[in-house]
């Protein structure tokens, strides 16, 4: 085999941490350069609460928002127009931070909301935030003395489930005689009628106890109230445009054509020769800037997460607002000066450094570390069949205690336990912690047995009687995701998603319930398998024989733990009403988003693959974080139970605290 020396494997190391952090660096700067020297505006973190008379079910929230305001060379307007704009599902107010950029060049003041039950705003989800966003417009109208804003020339921006809100909202405002809205712009949705859409589905998975146990409303009055059809008219909601990416396959064209014709009777859509949905001509404005005026965007090539992020979205919906707030701007719009897109650039960028960075980084730290084990001689010398039976043995009680965590998690209610309403928050880290309970004894007894059958010591379990080595790992475990952490903030941050620790009280009682299960799993995957396959041989071939440990141990641990976690997932959604069984799931989405979904197997089938094969995927940053740290499994545990947590607590942020 092919040897490579030593010494390149060392150059190619410094390397990559070079080209790690020259992207990082990259990416920062324009960054700086984008979001900070050349920003066209200021901004203030504002908290707003949801008004009385618009409460959320019953109940009033704090809500996070970012005022944008343009700087003295762009303050071009007496009184200022304004905008709100109401981010997606899973995302946040910083998704629309470019658009804002654009928006405050031509004079706007804008005010970006994060939804509650998302980030750092308060209560938990709901499906549409019609009523956040009415807040938000009456917070401006309040505050439009200290703003100079002209309350007469208000507009609404949305995207996804946004862009429900914000449609949502335009209707609601002329139902319930405020007319406070001027315009309004949906990107990528709604629905005309999200019950023929994947509202039937959506409130069916709200009202699942095993998925969201903590909701505080009716899902089904919920999506009642998001149904658009019937409740429009001439000037209902005020002169609206929908843009949509001709990739996007969570609405999809069709339904945006449906959209727009619902959007007024058919007697107006009759005055311009329309006599059915397919009839409307996109990039054509139908009526007049009274109220009535319609126009449908089709983005050419462009996906569902990508529309609020496009040049030519930035243009419409500058174009739009000017023309229906009967705006006179000083110049005419210049498409060169629109700069959307660079800072989301600057963030992938950054976070690509990052995560290039971070491979070389956990390699120098683990030397730097390495708390001094004893090889795992007698677990290594175990005769293969000897191993493979065990390694079967291993698998097999695992498997089996995961259906009876089924029983007890549903059986008991335990589902209540996580303090969150965010699914993956119930089907991952409630099967570890309740299956890493019921294998305590299970490794106990095995550890004694392969002791008194094998003559195995502490060391090869990954276990010692001494402190510092478990200290020191989990000090390696711990810096590596404070850096992960770190880099990963600074790259998104301010251009895509906040990724800050709001609720750290949560996100510490997450931590926790991870830990436990980790922490088993990790004994048994890591000291009990991943042990019994290490050898030793000189490690200068081009594939090292460490990274054959590694691949085989992913493998092998990656199939026991994606099996035990997604025989658990299956059973509690099938506890919770779910039919696993279905043998086409085609209709869990709209017709009209024009995807099938019937060559996808069952339920029971998928899920429990999918999360084999990302078990296998975090398998192998396991595997190398415990054979670096020198067989401890205390970093791979700190490490991968600090970072789920982070994910399910902070990066995915519909929770409640």
């Amino acid at each position: 085999m092919v040897k490579l020396p030593e010494n390149w494997r060392r150059w190619a190391k410094r390397g990559i941490l070079i080209a790690g952090l020259g992207m990082i660096a990259v990416g920062l700067i324009m960054s700086l350069i984008f979001n900070v020297v050349l920003a066209p505006c200021t901004t203030q973190q504002v908290f707003i609460q949801t008004d009385p008379e618009l409460d959320i079910f019953g109940q009033q929230f704090d809500i996070d928002c970012t005022l944008f305001q343009p700087k003295p060379e762009y303050d071009v307007y007496n009184q200022r127009p304004a905008v709100v704009l109401v981010h997606g599902f899973m995302s946040s107010k910083v998704y629309f931070r470019e658009l804002s950029y654009e928006l405050t060049k031509r004079g706007f003041v804008c005010l970006a909301i994060t939804a509650n039950g998302h980030a750092a705003s308060g209560g938990g989800f709901t499906p549409t935030w019609e009523n956040v966003t009415l807040s938000a417009v009456k917070y401006l109208r309040d505050k439009n003395a200290s703003l100079t804003i002209d309350v007469n020339r208000v507009g609404l921006i949305g995207h996804s489930m946004g862009s429900f809100s914000a449609t949502l909202a335009s209707i609601l405002d002329q139902e319930l005689g405020n007319f406070w809205i001027n315009a309004t712009v949906g990107i990528g949705g709604p629905f005309l009628n999200i019950t023929s859409g994947f509202g039937e589905g959506f409130a069916f998975m709200l009202k699942n106890p095993m998925v969201y146990p903590d909701v505080f409303f009716d899902s089904y009055e919920a999506i009642s109230n998001a149904v658009i059809e019937g409740r429009t008219n001439f000037t209902c909601p005020n002169n609206y445009m929908n843009i949509i990416g001709s990739r996007d396959t969570m609405f999809g064209v069709n339904s945006a054509y449906e959209l727009m014709y619902g959007m007024s009777n058919k007697s107006f859509w009759t005055a311009y020769g329309v006599m059915n949905q397919f009839q409307i001509n996109t990039s054509q404005t139908y009526g007049e800037f009274n109220g009535s005026a319609r126009r449908l965007v089709v983005l050419p090539g462009v996906g569902h997460a990508n529309e609020g992020l496009e040049k030519t979205t930035a243009i419409e919906t500058i174009t739009w607002f000017e023309q229906a707030m009967k705006l006179s701007p000083p110049n005419s719009l210049d498409p060169n000066t629109i700069t959307i897109g660079i800072g989301a650039l600057s963030g992938l960028i950054t976070a690509l450094g990052g995560l290039i960075f971070i491979i070389p980084l956990m390699m120098y730290l683990g030397t730097w570390l390495k708390p001094k084990l004893a090889l795992p001689k007698n677990a290594m010398n175990m005769e293969k069949k000897d191993k493979r039976l065990m390694i079967l043995i291993y698998g097999m009680v695992s498997v089996g205690i995961s259906f009876l965590a089924i029983f007890i998690i549903s059986g008991l209610n335990l589902n209540v336990l996580i303090p969150t309403d965010f699914l993956l928050s119930n089907l991952i880290a409630l099967p570890l912690l309740i299956q890493g309970l019921l294998m305590i004894p299970c490794v106990i007894l095995l550890m004694w047995y392969e002791k008194r059958k094998y003559n195995l010591e502490l060391s090869d379990f990954g276990l010692t009687k001494e402190i510092k080595p478990y200290l020191k790992a989990a000090f390696y475990g711990f810096l590596l995701f404070f850096i992960l952490y770190i880099l990963l903030n600074l790259a998104a941050s301010t251009v895509l998603h906040n990724f800050y620790i709001w609720r750290i009280i949560g996100f510490l009682e997450m931590f926790l319930y991870i830990f436990v299960g980790t922490l088993v799993f990790e004994v048994m995957f890591r000291g009990m398998i991943q042990n019994k396959l290490y050898e030793v041989t000189k490690d200068s071939k081009l594939i090292p024989t460490r990274w054959k440990e590694i691949i085989k141990s992913a493998l092998i641990t990656g199939v026991i733990e994606g099996l035990v976690l997604g025989i658990i997932a299956t059973g509690l959604l099938a506890a919770g009403g779910f039919n696993v069984f279905a043998t086409s799931l085609s209709n869990m989405i709209p017709a009209d988003m024009g995807i099938s979904l019937d060559w996808l197997p069952p339920l029971f089938i998928l899920i429990p693959i999918t999360f084999i094969l990302l078990e296998i995927m975090v398998g192998t940053l396991k595997a190398g974080l415990y054979r670096k740290i020198n067989r401890n499994v205390m970093a791979s545990t700190i490490f991968v139970s600090l970072t789920l947590a982070w994910l399910m607590t902070v990066l995915l942020p519909a929770i409640t605290p």
